[in-house]
């Protein structure tokens, strides 16, 4: 996946200073010690959220998860729960988006996936559509099945991609060999 942009690391270091300025606010109140920098604060919040050692180390994927860590931390429940509601779904709002611009570029709408979604669960699941497909790996693993298909009937997994030309399979009338 690809790294974190500037930006997106800058707003979560300014959410995680936020937080560290919450948590170091409360301890002195309560008359607490709070020796951390708030550097240590945020490397410690960022393992606690995702496993790795700082922002630096985070990818797109891992990008809402830590936002929505650090937005719980603040107490902003209503924005931390779309936070971890995106980043949960993320996976499946990709190739649904692959699936529609597929879709549109063959000039077909979407009760056409709905169909051939149909016609692949019809002996595992009983025939599900989309909008019933499992949650998680196994709903996802049927779209990009379906995306799939669609890419090789279309036939651009045949010729090897969207801007590859086809190459004929004989060679123009014109042309002699001698």
């Amino acid at each position: 996946m690809t790294p974190l942009t500037n930006r997106q690391k800058g707003y979560l270091a300014q959410l995680a200073m936020r937080a560290y300025n919450l948590r170091a606010a409360i301890a002195r109140g309560a008359r607490l010690p709070f020796d951390r920098t708030p550097e240590q604060c945020r490397h410690e919040e960022v393992k606690a959220a995702v496993g790795k050692d700082g922002l630096r180390l985070c990818d797109q994927a891992d990008y809402k998860t830590v936002e929505g860590h650090f937005l719980s931390l603040l107490n902003r429940d209503g924005r931390a729960f779309n936070a971890h509601l995106a980043a949960a779904t993320e996976s499946h709002r990709l190739v649904m988006h692959k699936l529609t611009d597929q879709l549109s570029l063959m000039g077909k709408s979407l009760n056409y996936a709905e169909g051939i979604c149909r016609n692949m669960t019809r002996r595992s699941l009983g025939g599900l559509g989309l909008a019933n497909l499992p949650h998680g790996k196994p709903g996802e693993k049927i779209l990009w099945s379906i995306l799939y298909a669609l890419k090789y009937q279309n036939g651009e997994a045949r010729r090897g991609g969207r801007n590859r030309k086809h190459k004929p399979d004989t060679a123009p009338a014109d042309v002699t060999y001698t």
